[in-house]
């Protein structure tokens, strides 16, 4: 054991520590120690010993555990196989915050989860980086939740690299509906350029948002992102727009070597067609009716560096 080093060994052999052969009966008392009971700079001792993944494990045990561990000057660990959800309780009419391993079915988390309603109560030890997915889904406070993100975010608390906005406010008619403040395009934006590790932004149908019809500057995110998702009905860009961006991004060194974007169809104008004339070289892409489902272009200083465009 680890920590039968801490005991001396006439202490380790008394008959304290072994299997008592005296009758249930017999009035002879038995001591005991319970590690809880052991002094902070033991327990201190013994956490040492573990690496910090295990260490943290073993500051979920008690609250004692819990003080001494996350106060001990322990390596940084990132984890990468945990979620972050935000859902909306309407039962219990609150915001959510839960933790859980990546893959596992959001409609899982009902009962039994380990969830806080912020970031804050979420208590995440000191030596713990989280970096990994980040999930909004219906009637989400999103401004406040950012708020809180970005702030830890500054610390190198909170990594995120994919971020997935779900669904989106209630209809007005809900007794469920919340007085939600919307995010603006560029507010949207800001956010995005402080989140450093960020990858992945995928947007299913969410009404977080106040977005123009379209939201251009979101295009210009091909500078950071490797992929993003808008699934939108109503919102169509021009490929005017598209190729305006592409200028941009072949004005820059991409932090990504392939960007995926996933939009609409776009509208095509005369203005856009003249301008494709001047935007090669790319690759293009059409379906069995003529239709365009692709546009891959290539950075004018490495060939492998491509920017896609998937038309759905």
């Amino acid at each position: 054991m680890v920590w039968g080093c801490f005991f001396s060994p006439s202490r380790r052999t008394s008959e304290s520590w072994m299997v008592s052969s005296t009758s249930p009966s017999s009035s002879t008392s038995i001591n005991s120690t319970n590690i809880t009971d052991l002094n902070d700079s033991i327990i201190t001792k013994i956490a040492s010993l573990l690496d910090t993944k295990d260490a943290l494990k073993l500051s979920q045990t008690c609250s004692k555990f819990r003080q001494i561990i996350h106060s001990m000057p322990l390596k940084p660990f990132v984890t990468t196989n945990k979620e972050l959800v935000y859902r909306y309780n309407c039962k219990k009419l609150r915001q959510e915050i839960h933790v859980l391993k990546v893959g596992r079915s959001i409609n899982k988390i009902r009962e039994k989860s380990f969830f806080a309603e912020s970031l804050k109560d979420l208590s995440l030890p000191p030596q713990y980086i989280f970096k990994g997915a980040i999930t909004f889904e219906s009637n989400v406070d999103i401004s406040a939740a950012f708020s809180e993100i970005l702030q830890l975010s500054s610390n190198g608390r909170i990594c995120p690299e994919i971020l997935r906005f779900n669904g989106g406010s209630f209809p007005k008619e809900s007794p469920f509906k919340r007085n939600t403040k919307k995010m603006g395009e560029l507010e949207l934006i800001e956010a995005f350029s402080k989140l450093t590790t960020l990858k992945e932004v995928h947007f299913l149908a969410s009404r977080h948002f106040d977005f123009p019809t379209p939201p251009t500057t979101l295009l210009y995110l091909c500078d950071q992102l490797s992929h993003l998702s808008l699934v939108y009905d109503k919102i169509r860009f021009n490929l005017e727009d598209i190729l305006l961006a592409v200028q941009f991004w072949r004005s820059i060194s991409p932090l990504s070597s392939t960007s995926n974007f996933h939009i609409n169809s776009p509208r095509i104008t005369n203005s856009s067609l003249e301008l494709i004339e001047v935007s090669h070289p790319f690759e293009s892409d059409y379906d069995e009716n003529d239709k365009l489902t692709e546009l891959t272009f290539f950075h004018p200083t490495d060939n492998s560096l491509t920017l896609s465009f998937h038309f759905h």
